[in-house]
């Protein structure tokens, strides 16, 4: 745990300290696209958390109405290009006479992430995960949200809202493999937002410019790991979420990117194949497949990329 004073004078110190340390260590960390997205459990999760100092209704929590050093601290890891700021319901586990202020028993608590905040400025997360007081608790709990019992009586849970900060390299592939569509209508958002708010070349543009693309750049490495999770989704129409990454793409001028999906789109992957109702049998059925191109609007995008990526202008009506 990373404890700091209170006072103004604490609030650069407790800002300037945490984001050293995580930039450092997370700029440190495996940024590779093609190892990004990791099965579940497989390594611990790079993450700080911070304790929110001022009381808010959970119903209503965004980023925007943080107050104070609330909103100081997220506002300095969100500049951090590489980095995601989500809000959470934080919950702890402790003996029922024991106060919800960690001294030295810290490894007597079960602390965890029991509800992740949904915003529009953040990545949609699902998983719940364990935290470490030790290693990722920056700061001390000084608010209480809500107050439950325990799985028994010699127990209770204190729940607190707090800051997660993770790199983009982790939290993308998380919000994939859960919420796939979800991570889509966030970045869409995000670019229309940044089209209709910010003046073009900027420094606050090309700042959020920079942190959509390299959460494209994550998304297609998602893709290239887990085709099936990516491209076999039966709630979504033929070629849906590929033509909506190549959109993307030509939106924001991604060559890279592009080319890689691009690439994507020919590599063969297996899948489970449905069974006859009249087979018995216990094998699994596979299949060999590809995404492919499928349907008329997916091949114009890739027309307007490749005529983009060639310099040449090319005018296709109904994109």
């Amino acid at each position: 745990m990373h404890d700091f004073p209170v006072g103004s004078a604490a609030d650069s110190q407790i800002t300037a300290s945490a984001s050293f340390g995580l930039t450092h260590s997370l700029s440190n960390a495996p940024q590779s696209t093609h190892d990004s997205a990791v099965p579940e459990n497989s390594e611990k999760e790079l993450l700080i958390f911070f304790p929110l100092h001022e009381k808010y209704d959970i119903a209503d929590l965004t980023s925007e109405i943080l107050l104070g050093r609330d909103r100081l601290i997220a506002h300095l890891f969100q500049s951090v290009s590489f980095l995601d700021v989500h809000l959470a319901l934080v919950s702890q586990l402790v003996d029922a006479e024991k106060s919800y202020e960690i001294d030295s028993d810290m490894a007597e608590r079960t602390i965890q992430i029991s509800k992740w905040i949904d915003s529009s400025n953040s990545l949609p997360m699902t998983k719940l995960l364990l935290l470490d007081a030790q290693t990722q608790l920056v700061g001390n709990f000084s608010r209480v949200q809500d107050v439950a019992s325990g799985p028994d009586e010699q127990k209770v849970i204190y729940y607190h809202s707090a800051l997660v900060i993770q790199p983009r390299h982790q939290s993308v592939p998380h919000a994939c493999r859960y919420r796939f569509n979800a991570v889509l209508d966030y970045m869409e958002l995000i670019h229309s937002r940044i089209k209709e708010s910010v003046t073009t070349g900027s420094r606050l543009y090309r700042n959020q410019q920079q942190q959509l693309e390299l959460t494209l750049k994550y998304v297609i490495a998602f893709c290239r790991q887990e085709p099936v999770l990516a491209w076999m989704d039966p709630s979504s129409e033929t070629n849906g979420r590929s033509l909506r990454i190549m959109k993307l793409c030509i939106e924001l001028q991604a060559k890279q990117e592009g080319l890689d999906l691009l690439e994507l789109l020919g590599i063969e992957f297996e899948h489970n194949y449905p069974k006859d109702s009249e087979d018995k049998s216990n094998d699994v059925l596979l299949a060999r497949t590809s995404e492919g191109i499928r349907n008329t609007k997916m091949a114009e995008a890739i027309a307007i990329f490749v005529s983009q990526v060639n310099g040449n202008f090319i005018l296709i009506l109904h994109f």
